[in-house]
């Protein structure tokens, strides 16, 4: 059986209440005990719970819904072919963009990335969007995979983790990008989690990754252009070395660099981060250059990044 929306009007006037005393034949939506409020079939009570407690069982939390006060929150609820989900009036989604908002961010960080391409001499096709889901559920990595994302950047190794194995079934179409600090001990898991990762920010994180890869993994390293103490990375006269010795790993596939600029209101005080880890890829040979972020793409965009990390201006504020 397919979706469908059932609309409740729910009568509030106490002359409504009267006349529909005798018998009632609408019907009002709880939730029961479950904490993610997905029924296994509908659960639905008499309407003239309204206004009075709701039936045994119902959890605490919950009986305000019944109330005569809240019963004009519900408006809807929605079932499907394997049950129904209510949503509950009190609570509200983490990230406040809906499907159409993410949709339409999508669409705007391109048109943004194509002017900032253009302005540079540069095709858009140049430069991959990678959608950071940092804090963001897979629901919405979801739609932003149906509006055409189809690389992602993940923080932590469990988060990425948990999150394909809601995603196992366009994993394949998608591909998963390491962005943030990897521990040493976190790296056999995350050889098998990611298909690139583009914080090596060590000789002993690389060649660990080496030793237990047993195919070849593409890497980014790490650079603290601006040495930020809070930040790791090479410094930039590291990085010279430590692409030299990395290269030399048998499964490792060395292909540019990584950077973070510092927080700034005037983003032309952070271009020169851009800049100066722009030469210092075509000084090593290195095609590769992920850096900008929401605040600072365009600009990083103008000095030659290949990889935009992306999260607020897509899935909304965490």
């Amino acid at each position: 059986m397919g979706s469908f929306d059932c609309a409740l009007y729910l009568r509030r006037s106490k002359e409504d209440r009267e006349r529909s005393a005798g018998h009632r034949q609408a019907w009002y939506p709880c939730w029961d005990s479950n904490p993610g409020f997905r029924l296994r079939r509908p659960a639905l009570y008499p309407l003239s719970y309204r206004g009075r407690c709701p039936p045994k069982g119902v959890r605490q939390a919950d009986r305000g819904a019944f109330g005569r006060d809240n019963a004009h929150r519900v408006r809807s609820l929605t079932y499907y072919s394997k049950g129904a989900v209510a949503h509950h009036p009190h609570r509200r989604p983490r990230n406040p963009a809906m499907p159409s908002s993410i949709r339409a961010n999508i669409e705007e960080v391109r048109r943004r990335i194509a002017r900032a391409a253009e302005g540079s001499g540069r095709s858009p096709m140049d430069v991959t969007l990678v959608a950071a889901t940092k804090y963001t559920d897979p629901a919405r990595i979801r739609q932003a995979f149906q509006a055409g994302v189809t690389h992602f950047g993940e923080n932590r190794v469990q988060e990425a983790q948990r999150k394909l194995e809601q995603l196992h079934d366009i994993r394949g179409k998608t591909t998963w990008h390491m962005i943030g600090h990897l521990q040493a001990n976190k790296a056999r898991a995350s050889i098998q989690v990611f298909d690139i990762i583009q914080s090596v920010d060590s000789l002993h994180l690389g060649q660990r990754l080496d030793r237990l890869r047993e195919t070849i993994m593409p890497v980014l390293l790490e650079v603290n252009v601006a040495g930020e103490t809070t930040k790791t990375g090479f410094a930039p006269e590291e990085v010279s070395q430590a692409a030299d010795q990395l290269a030399r790993c048998t499964n490792l596939d060395v292909r540019g660099l990584m950077t973070m600029a510092p927080a700034a209101d005037d983003l032309e005080d952070v271009r020169w981060v851009f800049r100066t880890t722009r030469e210092l890829a075509q000084s090593l040979g290195l095609s590769e250059l992920s850096m900008g972020m929401t605040g600072d793409f365009e600009v990083a965009v103008e000095e030659g990044a290949t990889i935009v990390r992306v999260g607020r201006a897509i899935f909304g504020e965490r």
